[in-house]
């Protein structure tokens, strides 16, 4: 089975380097985060893709990519922080629920992983063409769709704000905490606060 993970390279007298690693042997399938890899394998620059520039994946500290050529081994013990075991714990729901073609998508829109929706090029290319490609950035439109949600179940009281004010920022963080995201946390937080201290609260 081929699988795609984001990874730090270490090198001696040089600081780690983000990497994204391409398995095609199965020998990492196992890795989880807070593990090391040790394999040999083929480094290409991250700025290209399919022969032309590409600056998504520099945007995220990714420079290289490493094809393993040689099945690799995994050493140490998992470490995976709360926020991410949610957003993984999501993902494999999203993963289980929706057929693989729609599962990208879906990972996409409701955890803002665009790591399997970039690497499925007609879908990014359709997406594209139609201008939809800001449905898959986490922003006001997710935030305030949640708020909406939580305030139907949760109530406009005290409490039920300062409940929903807390899982959308649960919300951002999980999702990678874009400048789009946190800038709608910010607006909503606002709104939220309004009935928290008796204000008017005016959308």
């Amino acid at each position: 089975d081929s699988i795609r993970f984001d990874a730090e390279l270490s090198m001696k007298g040089l600081p780690s380097m983000g990497v994204i690693v391409y398995d095609d042997t199965g020998s990492l399938n196992e890795i989880k985060t807070g593990q090391y890899a040790v394999f040999t394998g083929k480094l290409r620059s991250a700025s290209v893709r399919y022969g032309e520039r590409y600056d998504y994946y520099h945007t995220k500290g990714q420079f290289l990519t490493i094809n393993v050529e040689q099945c690799g081994t995994i050493e140490g013990e998992a470490s995976l922080p709360i926020l991410k075991a949610l957003r993984n714990s999501l993902i494999e729901r999203i993963d289980s629920v929706f057929s693989a073609n729609h599962a990208v998508f879906m990972r996409a829109l409701m955890t803002g992983d665009k790591d399997t929706f970039y690497d499925d090029l007609s879908l990014y290319t359709d997406m594209s063409r139609a201008g939809l490609m800001h449905i898959v950035a986490v922003s006001g439109m997710h935030i305030s769709i949640l708020m909406s949600f939580l305030c139907i179940f949760l109530g406009r009281s005290r409490p039920g704000s300062i409940a929903c004010i807390v899982i959308i920022w649960i919300f951002v963080l999980m999702t990678g905490a874009s400048p789009s995201a946190v800038r709608a946390g910010i607006m909503n937080s606002f709104l939220l606060m309004a009935v928290i201290f008796g204000r008017e609260s005016d959308v």
